[in-house]
């Protein structure tokens, strides 16, 4: 059991009430048990903390916490978690422990460890919590509201979410958002964080691990997931991420705001069971749209911001160019599925209008139970990165040659790549475009490699749609004596 003075140790002087005197017994296995106990059980909604309501956005940001009341403060070489507290926002109170040698002891914040905003007394309790740096340069890891949680890349920012399941995400309306009610906290002398977590929801139950760390590359994650369902799923959705795109480098001409880009993701790469490679840019679409890739054991998939130049957004306050990454490696064999990848219209950039995520291929009927693995990697550069060139820019635009009068219904693409697999390749015809076009017909096609820069070649490709409501896909790669040298950009078109 942890002794009282080994407990207060852990939190510090933060002012919390301590459980029980004695913890008790904690463990991943008992944490999956309590929550397949939960599914059989009616769901009960998690009630709103008195007070929530007053605290908006602007309040929340002003409210403080004293960096001394820090969870494990006072621990050498652990990361210190300060509390986050009920919102508007994220109005529900979480239950909160603390673990040490297999023993959990629940404890209680209280209002001290806030500071008062306007007059207004924060609620007590808390929604959530973020982990900060040892060397009080801010934080790399927070969770708050339903199963939402996100990490900094390497350059300290934070940008997409994650979260623990998506339900019914895209069907109409009929999505629901499980929510983390109570959290274990053990932290270890290295820096790292074991953090164990209940999720409880109207469609299902269940238990999460997540084995956190602070690198140089950014913040890595190894997710230990365990699910229950309480009633039929008709698309559930594992390891999702959620991002925002507003606008990009083919949809700046139809946006209102002054600035070139504005997108914490550009782009869903995945790299598919059989090993190919594959890009799909991001869009802001008319209505909502869901695309599925169809796999096997994937290899991995990710929201990436591959666009990483100040110039292409030219925004000095929020940096969109240093968004993270983030990437998903299965652990083990997931078996037959597809990737899927969910999008709506949105006119700002205060709303994430993306999410991607596995969805396997069998049924998820009620009283199934999904065990699963996967890593989360917050970066900026991909982790498995390949010799094939990929996509660095793509536009679209009038079809024709500059100079001319454009040839109605035609629509010019143009695909830049680049990677070592294009290093010493200068004469054109080296190299060739395939393109395919789902619904439509290819008009012209081109690729040659472009200026002085080794290593980068551009694409262009004329293509005529027939017209319909459907977006016609359109997929590319370059080749070179018939064997693939890029990555394959798939590209949806709207006609």
């Amino acid at each position: 059991m942890i002794a009282r003075r080994e407990l207060l140790a852990l939190i510090g002087a933060a002012p919390l009430t301590l459980g029980a005197a004695r913890g008790v017994p904690f463990s991943f296995d008992r944490l999956r048990s309590q929550a397949d106990a939960l599914a059989r059980q009616p769901f009960r909604a998690p009630q709103p903390t008195p007070g929530a309501d007053r605290i908006d956005y602007d309040a929340a940001n002003t409210i403080s916490f004293a960096p001394a009341r820090a969870l494990f403060d006072d621990r050498p070489g652990a990361s210190p978690v300060r509390l986050f507290p009920p919102r508007a926002t994220a109005p529900a109170s979480v239950a909160l422990h603390l673990v040490e040698n297999g023993v959990a002891q629940r404890i209680y914040p209280d209002q001290a460890l806030f500071g008062q905003v306007a007059g207004v007394v924060p609620p007590t309790g808390a929604s959530g919590f973020r982990v900060m740096k040892r060397q009080g340069e801010g934080d790399w890891l927070a969770f708050l509201g339903a199963s939402y949680f996100r990490a900094v890349g390497p350059e300290g920012q934070y940008g997409l979410s994650a979260r623990a399941v998506a339900v019914d995400a895209g069907l109409d309306g009929r999505e629901s958002f499980p929510a983390f009610t109570a959290f274990w906290l053990e932290a270890a002398a290295d820096g790292s964080l074991t953090i164990d977590a209940l999720l409880d929801g109207e469609a299902l139950t269940g238990a999460f691990r997540f084995r956190c760390r602070l690198t140089n590359e950014g913040v890595h994650q190894e997710v230990d997931a365990h699910l229950r369902l309480r009633r039929d799923v008709a698309r559930i959705g594992l390891a999702p991420a959620t991002s925002m795109f507003w606008y990009g480098q083919t949809e700046h001409r139809t946006a209102s705001d002054w600035r070139p880009e504005v997108h914490d993701s550009d782009g869903l790469a995945l790299l598919t069971g059989a090993g190919e490679r594959l890009w799909r840019p991001l869009t802001n679409p008319p209505r909502p749209l869901t695309s599925s890739f169809g796999d096997r054991n994937p290899g991995g998939y990710g929201l990436l911001q591959r666009d990483r130049r100040f110039d292409r957004y030219l925004d000095d306050a929020v940096f969109y160019e240093r968004r993270p990454d983030l990437w998903t490696t299965p652990i083990g064999s997931w078996g037959a599925g597809a990737v899927m990848l969910y999008a709506f219209p949105t006119r700002s950039e205060i709303v994430d209008n993306v999410v991607a995520f596995w969805t396997p291929a069998a049924p998820t009927l009620a009283g199934t139970a999904l065990d699963y693995a996967y890593h989360l990697d917050w970066r900026s550069t991909e982790p498995w990165p390949s010799p094939l060139a990929r996509v660095v820019d793509s536009y679209t635009g009038d079809g024709g040659l500059p100079g001319e009068v454009p040839p109605p219904g035609v629509i010019k693409i143009v695909v830049d790549f680049a990677g070592p697999s294009l290093v010493g390749l200068r004469e054109s015809g080296t190299v060739v475009p395939v393109p395919s076009l789902g619904r439509g017909r290819i008009v012209q096609k081109v690729a040659y490699p472009l200026g002085n820069v080794d290593g980068r070649w551009r694409a262009m490709v004329d293509i005529a749609l027939d017209g319909g409501e459907e977006p016609s896909e359109f997929r590319l790669v370059l080749e070179r004596d018939g064997r693939p040298v890029s990555e394959t950009l798939l590209m949806q078109l709207f006609g």
